[in-house]
């Protein structure tokens, strides 16, 4: 749902904040490169974006307030697999990746992309030394 009073800082600009729909709007000089971060009293979905030569309008930059609800992953195991669980964010991307010596980390499976509904994703358990770890990008 749109958020009105978010405030958003255009790096090297004067923040502007979203209206009543949760829309924004900053005016920038052309060929503008810098960045756009939202307020750091919330977690959002990216962080913050980034543009080079700003020369047209860019419209469909949205943010995704992220509570610790959402964040909140599920486990639950079997003698040979344990699969994990987590609301997946739209339009979010998922990723499992493993190492057998958490240095080097090679992607495991597929990309699930979140829809605003539960996801769950399978890694085996295995006697060998394997671990593995979960990543979120947009």
């Amino acid at each position: 749902a749109p958020l009105s009073g978010i405030e958003l800082q255009p790096s090297g600009l004067s923040p502007v904040t979203t209206d009543t729909n949760g829309a924004y709007s900053v005016a920038v000089i052309p060929t503008w490169t810098g960045t756009i971060t939202p307020d750091t009293n919330f977690t959002f979905l990216p962080l913050s974006r980034s543009y080079t030569n700003v020369s047209a309008n860019v419209t469909n930059q949205n943010f995704v307030i992220i509570t610790p609800e959402v964040m909140k992953l599920s486990t639950t195991s079997t003698s040979s697999d344990l699969t994990f669980g987590i609301f997946g964010v739209s339009q979010m991307k998922y990723q499992a990746y493993s190492s057998s010596n958490l240095v080097d980390w090679i992607p495991y499976g597929s990309v699930i992309i979140g829809s605003n509904s539960n996801i769950s994703l399978t890694l085996p358990m295995l006697s060998t030394n394997q671990f593995f770890q979960f990543r979120l990008s947009n």
